[in-house]
């Protein structure tokens, strides 16, 4: 009887220690009111970069504004969620945020964009004049406020923005090329041309820029020295596509300036300057510096500037 009980007792034993036990819950954590929008936030930053579920991210951003709406965080990544596919309302919201902080430089970038994306161009200019003065050292402020100043057909100023850049930076070369289209475009040659010489000095080995140089004595019909850039630049690299069409384009008596494919696009982007309606299309007589994609596409150039 006695080895019977001990038996039942050691088996109960047995069970109970391998029995499934069930998982507690976790309770919810109790967070202060004067916390609930922080902790809001950081629920929606983890659903949308965590877990990657951007409408659960939405929904815990818009909660954590409605609890705390000086809170510039919460709208700036509320903006960021929406920039691509709701872009007035991503304006709504990294209005909010700048106005919680009018000198975060990533609250203003923002809002830049915002405004690009919502065909804002006057905002954007006042928008990045400020950015310059918040975060001096990013040349790609200027960049795109020069291009917006084009835009808006003040191509004069953003000459004078790129100037201002090149005396900060030194010689960049996106915005030595951007500065040579609008010389360009605005009738400069001799400046355009000492763009192109400064080039060649920084960079003599690169056949491109004496192909620049020469397509802008060509433009001024000046033969002979356009001849002496081509046959430099087929002489430093004679199997480029580029140099080829270039230099038979030029022998063949062409009326026009060369239309080679270094950096400024193709004889299919000549054509679409001419012939789109686009908005881009219209302003300045400078807005021949962008590209195909920047001029056929409604405001694709400046929406490609991130």
């Amino acid at each position: 009887m006695r080895k019977t009980l001990l038996l039942l007792l050691l088996t109960a034993v047995f069970c109970g220690a391998f029995a499934r036990k069930t998982p507690q819950v976790a309770p919810a954590p109790q967070v202060p009111d004067s916390l609930r929008g922080f902790y809001l936030f950081t629920e929606g930053i983890k659903q949308a970069f965590i877990e990657r579920d951007t409408a659960a991210a939405r929904a815990s951003l818009e909660r954590s504004v409605e609890a705390d709406s000086t809170y510039g965080p919460a709208w700036y990544e509320l903006a960021e969620l929406l920039l691509y596919n709701d872009a007035p309302a991503a304006l709504r919201h990294a209005e909010r945020a700048f106005r919680t902080d009018t000198t975060d430089k990533w609250y203003l970038l923002q809002l830049g964009q915002a405004q690009i994306l919502n065909d804002r161009y006057r905002d954007a200019i006042r928008t990045y004049n400020r950015l310059r003065e918040v975060d001096a050292q990013n040349p790609d402020s200027y960049r795109v406020l020069a291009m917006l100043y084009d835009q808006e057909g003040q191509p004069f100023s953003a000459i004078a923005v790129l100037d201002s850049a090149e005396v900060r930076f030194g010689r960049i070369d996106a915005l030595s090329e951007l500065k040579r289209r609008l010389l360009v475009g605005t009738r400069q040659y001799d400046r355009a041309v000492a763009e192109a010489q400064a080039l060649i000095e920084a960079a003599p080995y690169k056949a491109e820029n004496y192909l620049l140089l020469g397509e802008l004595y060509a433009r001024q019909k000046k033969d002979s020295l356009a001849l002496v850039q081509f046959a430099e630049a087929y002489r430093i690299d004679s199997t480029s596509v580029a140099v080829l069409a270039t230099y038979s384009e030029f022998y063949n008596g062409a009326t026009t300036p060369p239309r080679s494919t270094t950096r400024g696009g193709s004889s299919r982007a000549m054509k679409c300057r001419s012939t789109t309606s686009s908005p881009i299309s219209t302003g300045s007589p400078a807005t021949g510096i962008f590209t195909a994609p920047f001029t056929c596409k409604s405001t694709t150039w400046l929406r490609r500037w991130r």
